[in-house]
């Protein structure tokens, strides 16, 4: 693509402990396809292929819908040990247009590793924001009913309230994040009831870290960006 910047290679030296250089491995980014997404990678350990004792040839596939401004969703990845052939799909999203509460455009449908199906993505609110996702595993001691994800209460674009079940049965249970009109998270709250507060400062870096639960100590964080910037963390 014209006028981009796309990465080509990065190199990975690991030295042993007289600081010798004792293995290579490279990343070569041999393809991109219009809209700027990588098509094609090859990785190995060596100084280059000709001399590599280990090739990995890989291959990304995607799809656009370019008519609600959607591009590059992430399709496939075939690896293979040959550049030219044998390549076997290790991962790969379908999508779809239509479901119960949204359509009209392309969502992630089911997610799979080597043609079996690892996720399901079951509803969208209206928005178009996931509802709900269910795992190719069923509940411990419920069978037939899949473990699940559920996301409600979204602001900014986040999630707030994240229900799943009970690993014993079929209950549920949440979890919740609050978020700021910056979209930073504002607090947590774990399946125990646990609440962790966090506060930012002007330029939105992390300030406090503040548990409820007297047990566990506060953390404030200053930033001093002098000629050495630095980081405190103070408990």
């Amino acid at each position: 693509m014209q006028y981009r910047i796309n990465l080509i290679k990065t190199t990975t030296t690991i030295f042993d402990a007289d600081q010798i250089a004792s293995d290579t491995y490279v990343s070569e980014y041999d393809g991109y396809n219009s809209y700027g997404a990588l098509t094609n990678k090859i990785e190995y350990h060596g100084a280059s292929t000709g001399t590599a004792t280990n090739i990995r040839y890989s291959q990304y596939g995607y799809i656009d819908d370019v008519g609600n401004g959607v591009i590059n969703l992430p399709t496939t990845q075939k690896i293979s040990t040959n550049e030219n052939s044998g390549y076997e799909t290790v991962q790969e999203t379908l999508y779809k247009s239509t479901f119960a509460n949204h359509s009209g455009i392309q969502l992630p449908w089911k997610q799979e590793q080597f043609g079996q199906v690892i996720t399901e993505f079951k509803s969208y609110h209206s928005d178009g924001n996931l509802l709900r996702i269910e795992f190719n595993k069923d509940l411990l001691n419920s069978s037939g009913n899949k473990r699940f994800l559920e996301f409600s209460n979204y602001y900014r674009g986040n999630a707030q309230t994240i229900k799943m079940a009970n690993r014993y049965n079929n209950t549920a249970q949440n979890i919740s994040k609050t978020f700021n009109s910056f979209g930073q998270v504002e607090s947590t709250t774990d399946l125990s009831g646990s609440t962790i507060n966090y506060t930012y400062d002007s330029l939105g870096r992390l300030a406090t870290v503040n548990p409820t639960d007297e047990k566990w100590a506060d953390t404030k964080i200053t930033w001093s960006m002098g000629t050495s910037p630095t980081r405190t963390i103070v408990k």
